[in-house]
């Protein structure tokens, strides 16, 4: 009976465990077995109480043993609008350096919604050297002054020169979360070549005007919204076209030509979006018939595309039939929003249907071509989802004669 009880403690939520040590040493003992074997280790999930008191989360990693692997320190917001801004809660050197001091094989470091202190930036260089994981999104970075600026940037140069497996690195959120903050060249060139996923939006902070970095490197997916890179800079994506399958280059506006993406043949997600200058008709045609694995493209307040364009944002009334038999040679597409497009007939909705074999959602509000007649002309599974003006249903009912009125006939 002895044996069963760690069993059955092991069953308990992580913060039971931690308050049933307190009941005798026998069960401190079985508990802290538990705890030492524990491999992932999510605050808020498992010790919800402890997320807003640094002290208390750094206890509760204290008592986990070298077995732990992964860390997640987040704050989930109770309101989706207000997720991509950060919870009042802190993570202070105390927890990081028990972090480094318990979590020695440690994997992965997630921080989410949190206020990164100095000290706790600091220490990041304590970091253990087997993280394959870094992920610091929507947080607020304490960095006041240009010199704080600087022990941050050395902070995160020795933490990057030391990760020699890291896999996914990620720094994202608004500008204003970095105040002083500068993320730049000096800190992406010390990146290992065993990155797969960057991802790195740091609003006005994002200082980034080359790729040079990304020299040898095989990324699979790649954020990079709101830098300063131009085409000349597109080439080094281009040696990565066998490996990079997810590309975001938007709000970058130095960025005046695109075609050259259209030699990375295994993308299946491209955001272009807000970048007014560089996706023009001809860029997008090539990107359209050389990327033919593409499942999603946004092309959001690209003001420069025409009717040729391959647009799927609402209210553009300049798509028409031709845009759509382009739109077909993507044949990965599983969603396309056609609203108001009002030049599209049921020949290019006919076509799409009948190429897009993936399709699961198509929107065609205010498209007078479509209807449901014309999915009966094709030979494929129609869309999980269709949003159309006919999919409303509509009712009839009598209305009873308003009494002391007398009927009106018409001659």
């Amino acid at each position: 009976m002895e044996g069963a009880w760690p069993h059955v403690l092991s069953r308990l939520p992580l913060e039971d465990v931690v308050r049933c040590r307190r009941v005798c040493r026998r069960w401190d003992s079985y508990c802290g077995h538990v705890l030492r074997t524990c491999r992932s280790l999510d605050v808020e999930a498992q010790c919800g109480a402890t997320i807003s008191d640094p002290l208390a989360i750094a206890s509760v990693v204290d008592q986990c043993g070298r077995s732990l692997q992964s860390v997640t320190l987040r704050v989930t917001a109770k309101n989706e609008k207000y997720s991509v801004l950060s919870s009042e809660c802190h993570v202070t050197s105390q927890v990081i350096r028990s972090v480094c001091r318990r979590a020695t094989r440690l994997r992965s470091l997630r921080i989410d919604r949190m206020i990164l202190t100095l000290g706790a930036i600091e220490n990041f260089v304590h970091l253990p050297a087997t993280l394959q994981e870094i992920s610091i999104t929507n947080c607020l970075i304490s960095c006041s002054t240009y010199d704080v600026n600087t022990i941050i940037q050395a902070s995160l140069q020795k933490l990057l020169d030391k990760c020699t497996r890291l896999v996914t690195f990620e720094i994202t959120g608004r500008g204003l979360c970095f105040d002083h903050f500068s993320l730049d060249t000096a800190v992406m060139s010390r990146i290992s070549n065993s990155i797969r996923n960057l991802s790195i939006s740091a609003g006005n902070s994002l200082k980034i005007d080359e790729l040079s970095f990304l020299k040898h490197k095989r990324l699979e997916s790649l954020t990079l919204r709101r830098s300063f890179i131009s085409a000349a800079c597109l080439p080094f994506l281009v040696e990565m076209a066998d490996s990079l399958q997810h590309l975001d280059l938007s709000w970058s506006p130095n960025l005046l030509d695109c075609t050259l993406i259209g030699q990375l043949p295994n993308l299946r997600s491209l955001n272009l979006g807000n970048n007014r200058d560089g996706v023009t008709d001809e860029s997008l045609d090539v990107i359209a018939e050389q990327c033919c694995l593409l499942e999603t493209l946004s092309v959001e307040n690209c003001s420069h595309l025409t009717q040729r364009s391959l647009q799927k944002n609402s209210g553009v009334s300049n798509v028409d039939d031709e845009v759509l038999i382009k739109l077909a040679m993507c044949s990965q597409l599983n969603f396309v929003e056609l609203n108001f497009c009002r030049k599209v007939t049921s020949r290019g909705l006919l076509t799409l249907l009948r190429s897009l074999r993936n399709l699961e959602r198509l929107e065609v509000l205010g498209i007078r071509g479509y209807s449901h007649q014309l999915l009966l002309s094709c030979n494929h599974r129609v869309p999980r989802s269709i949003v159309c003006d006919s999919s409303i249903p509509t009712f009839s009912f009598p209305i009873p004669p308003i009494p002391g009125t007398a009927s009106v006939v018409s001659a």
